[in-house]
């Protein structure tokens, strides 16, 4: 027997920003797809919200993998729910008997940590069940309490990484990077603690303490007057879907007296999944009040041309990813080419992140990007030190 638990990604969001109908009927939608995709030889089942368990006799890894395929493919569309639009993505776990589990309850939580790691790749992704999952599990938990733990933000800092022009060097600003040091764990990397902070709820109150000492680095570190200095912070979809963040937002700017203009609010593309609509009015509404709305790590999820066109955006950040062999892969090139080109046609500037090399910096240059961000300009670095490097910093000389 072979069992797969299908989560759906950001239904809570949807939920919340649509109403439960809506949310409602969209499980009936989803439900109908994944009839479509199982077949007549796979058991579909709602386990419970938007939790769905499908059951099979044994898959051999060639049928898991068809079956991943028509998965991705049939939640490529749309759905369209009472004048709503959503693009929706679902991840899923994979656990075969008895191999992975000698009962069902083993098999369910074994394809359960198996989804979870799924959506660690980026959601919308299938995973297949290893033992080394049980331990990540375990870890998993020992962070969600080292987290609640954490009384206060002493263990929390807040890095910069220089973002400057293309071609000459000049400064545009920095990207600001949240670290966090545990008394127990030590330096954690971002990509462990910031999905556990999502899901313990405690990124809310984080997020805030980012923007308002981001605000208050940005104070101190006196910037050139004729530089228009930009601080680029990362959002998380649950900041973004929170009632009254942009409220929260503009207070915040306001309290610390930081012009609008000078922040940028960075939304990864595969987290505006399912929640389109309303985390479109919501960057639109901090657009309108002056700050810039970027699209980090574009490439990695959806990467719909009409999605891309309908957002509200100022900046485009392309993810490192397409920058590693930039200057070894003749198609890498023609790729960012195109990306760039479609970027501006559509009147927004380009941001490369991962840049390390002269010869990236050459190629990016040529094929008309803004910005570049990377170990070539320099690593994450204090506010103190970002200070220095403004005083310092000569452009490409």
């Amino acid at each position: 027997m072979t069992l797969i638990f299908i989560d759906m990604d950001n239904f809570k969001y949807i939920k919340d920003s649509s109403g439960y109908r809506a949310g409602d009927q969209l499980l009936i939608e989803v439900a109908r797809r994944l009839l479509l995709v199982a077949g007549k030889d796979i058991v579909v089942s709602r386990l419970g919200s938007d939790e769905f368990v499908l059951v099979a006799e044994n898959l051999s890894d060639a049928a898991i993998s068809g079956f991943q395929t028509k998965l991705l493919e049939s939640f490529r569309a749309p759905f369209d729910i009472q004048d709503h639009r959503f693009y929706v993505t679902c991840s899923a776990g994979v656990a075969s008997y008895p191999k992975d589990g000698g009962c069902f309850d083993e098999l369910l939580q074994n394809a359960d940590n198996a989804m979870y790691q799924a959506k660690k790749l980026g959601k919308g992704e299938l995973s297949r069940f290893s033992p080394e999952m049980k331990k990540l599990a375990v870890a998993r938990i020992q962070l969600h309490n080292r987290l609640q733990d954490t009384k206060d933000h002493d263990a929390f800092s807040l890095d910069f990484q220089p973002q400057v022009d293309c071609r000459s060097g000049r400064l545009r600003g920095a990207e600001v990077l949240l670290r966090w040091n545990d008394a127990e764990m030590g330096q954690v990397p971002p990509d462990r603690f910031i999905p556990a902070c999502e899901e313990t709820g405690l990124i809310a109150p984080i997020g805030r303490w980012v923007l308002t000492h981001a605000c208050r680095d940005l104070k101190r570190l006196r910037p050139p007057p004729d530089l228009d200095f930009v601080i680029s912070i990362n959002v998380s979809v649950v900041q973004l879907m929170q009632h009254g963040f942009e409220q929260e937002v503009l207070d915040i700017l306001q309290h610390e007296n930081i012009d609008p203009r000078q922040i940028e609010l960075e939304i990864t593309e595969t987290q505006l999944m399912g929640v389109f609509e309303a985390g479109s009015q919501r960057l639109r509404t901090l657009m309108d009040a002056g700050l810039k709305i970027a699209l980090d790590d574009f490439g990695t999820g959806y990467s719909s041309l009409t999605y891309l066109r309908r957002l509200p955006l100022d900046t485009l950040k392309l993810d490192k990813e397409f920058i590693r062999n930039l200057h070894r892969e003749q198609n890498d090139r023609h790729l960012i080419g195109s990306i760039i080109q479609i970027a501006h046609d559509i009147g927004l500037e380009v941001v490369a992140e991962g840049v390390e090399r002269p010869e990236q910096r050459t190629i990016l240059d040529d094929a008309g990007c803004n910005w570049l961000q990377g170990y070539m300009i320099g690593r994450p670095m204090s506010a103190a030190a970002l200070e220095t490097f403004l005083k310092d910093w000569r452009g490409f000389v």
